[in-house]
């Protein structure tokens, strides 16, 4: 006889017939089957080596009911519960089916998170990199604003030193001009005189005062020489210096009166200019 009580044998065959797996080979149970309520109602017949017994009321067959025959409120619930787990089941193979490929998804993720951070280190030492040179270009470029400052201050003073060098040196050729008229104030200049060797400059220009221009005046000269050096198939001018200012205002004027006489003669005589003075006459010209 087995120690499993009728309903849980039931149970355990329902179960095994539900989910194909059924308990550990157990004895069949020997007794005939009832509802809870008859089996403790109705006695069974009990049969020990050596003893007969007989039953003390009569045996009655049992026939099953419509009610006996339906499957009892438990087993239903059972089988509920069952289907209900085999759901429960399912869902679970799909959820697992579902983290795995989310599993496979995070570890995409992942892998490209580490791609995404080495190329993210990779740019941050490229812009390391170019923060350093261009702090270096800054520092250069500060370096080279002062230069060029340098430079600009150094330019000015430079500009104003020539500046000032230039007011000096116009100073400087006005004082030479004016030394120069100065000095050339007594001097007047003879054209158109034949040159000769070992010639006599002085007996020249005074025989030109006395003949050319009637002049009977001893007149007295300082200095009387050619002026420049001397060139083939040309006559240079000679200069006299005279002694008296006088003398060579009275030689210059009355030459301005004969000047178409001494033309005529191939000779002219002027007075002696600086280089600016000629030059200013030169640009006054049409």
């Amino acid at each position: 006889m087995s120690n499993q009580s009728p309903e849980a044998s039931a149970t355990a065959q329902l179960t095994a017939q539900l989910t194909g797996v059924g308990p550990p080979t157990q004895a069949a149970y020997g007794g005939q089957y009832y509802p809870p309520h008859l089996q403790f109602m109705t006695p069974q017949n009990y049969t020990y080596p050596g003893y007969q017994s007989t039953p003390q009321y009569p045996v009655t067959p049992q026939t099953p009911t419509e009610n006996q025959s339906q499957t009892p409120q438990w087993a239903k619930s059972l089988i509920e519960d069952i289907k209900s787990i085999k759901l429960s089941v399912a869902k679970m193979d799909e959820i697992e089916k579902f983290l795995n490929k989310l599993n496979m998804k995070v570890e995409w993720l992942e892998q490209n998170v580490k791609s995404i951070e080495a190329r993210t280190k990779e740019i941050e030492s490229s812009s390391q990199f170019m923060n350093n040179e261009l702090e270096d270009t800054r520092q250069k470029i500060k370096s080279t604003d002062t230069e060029i400052k340098n430079i600009n201050k150094h330019h000015k003073e430079l500009e104003e030193k020539i500046q000032n060098i230039k007011l000096q040196a116009d100073e400087n050729e006005q004082k030479t001009n004016d030394l120069e008229a100065r000095s050339m104030r007594e001097n007047v200049l003879f054209y158109g005189c034949p040159e000769v060797l070992n010639e006599n400059c002085e007996g020249t220009v005074k025989s030109i005062i006395s003949e050319k221009l009637r002049i009977v005046e001893n007149i007295t000269l300082d200095r009387v020489h050619r002026l420049g050096k001397p060139s083939n198939g040309k006559c240079r001018p000679i200069v006299a210096k005279f002694h008296y200012y006088q003398q060579r205002e009275l030689v210059r004027t009355t030459a301005i009166t004969k000047t178409n006489d001494l033309k005529s003669t191939g000779l002219g005589i002027g007075i002696q200019q600086t280089k600016a003075e000629a030059g200013k006459e030169h640009s006054i010209q049409p």
